[in-house]
């Protein structure tokens, strides 16, 4: 995907969508080197060992993925990210995912919905799904290697993992400085202690989040409520 603009969206409805298999290598993935680039209404599977990325972008400012679906051949023939960005700052700016549902059979090394290498601004992340089998200590929607998250939008996404730890949050790693909003997501793992959506030091404005390490208890408003 190297010319600005294009938009791929698939007819259909659900497993007659178009279906994008990525089965050669674990480094073969959908490169995206332009800007303003989407896809929409498609399914993407995974069919070959720990595949790093579906998409990976470098320079491509306003990637959008919308209404897709990801899904993983076995516990060994998965994505271990969906959108991985490995550019410098700022370059995967404005990133847009929404509506998107990832049922993840991998159980080892398994990163993030969104891994990104560095720095971001305005990145919208609303009504994700994510149901994964791993137990990894991991950030399952978004996960920043460094920088920080300026504006971001994260609303009314569900997260449902193995996990039995959330060092940094069973949603959100992002860096200190990061702002925006996170509003009405929901985790359920196994972690006993020390639930966490995400990192606590951040500048974030949360409302109304919930995460539960019991199957069948409502969940606790993470961060406590403000008095």
């Amino acid at each position: 995907m190297s010319v600005a603009g294009v938009r791929v969206i698939g007819l259909g409805n659900g497993n007659d969508r178009p279906t994008i298999t990525i089965d050669t290598a674990n480094t073969a993935t959908i490169n995206v080197t332009a800007a303003s680039v989407s896809f929409q209404n498609m399914i993407f599977v995974a069919n070959f060992l720990s595949i790093a990325a579906c998409f990976t972008i470098t320079t491509a400012k306003a990637f959008t993925v919308r209404d897709c679906e990801f899904r993983e051949t076995s516990s060994v023939l998965n994505f271990l990210n969906i959108i991985k960005s490995t550019g410098a700052t700022n370059t995967a700016d404005r990133l847009n995912a929404q509506g998107n549902y990832w049922r993840g059979l991998g159980v080892t090394s398994i990163s993030s919905f969104f891994l990104s290498a560095d720095a971001l601004d305005s990145v919208i992340l609303r009504d994700n799904r994510i149901v994964h089998n791993s137990a990894v200590d991991s950030s399952y929607l978004l996960s920043m290697t460094t920088g920080a998250c300026i504006n971001l939008d994260c609303g009314d996404n569900v997260i449902v993992t193995k996990q039995t730890a959330c060092t940094n949050g069973s949603l959100l790693n992002v860096g200190a400085s990061s702002t925006g909003v996170v509003y009405r997501n929901y985790a359920g793992t196994l972690t006993t202690s020390s639930d966490k959506l995400f990192t606590t030091t951040v500048g974030l404005f949360p409302f109304e989040n919930r995460v539960s390490g019991v199957v069948g208890a409502t969940g606790f408003v993470i961060p406590a409520v403000d008095s």
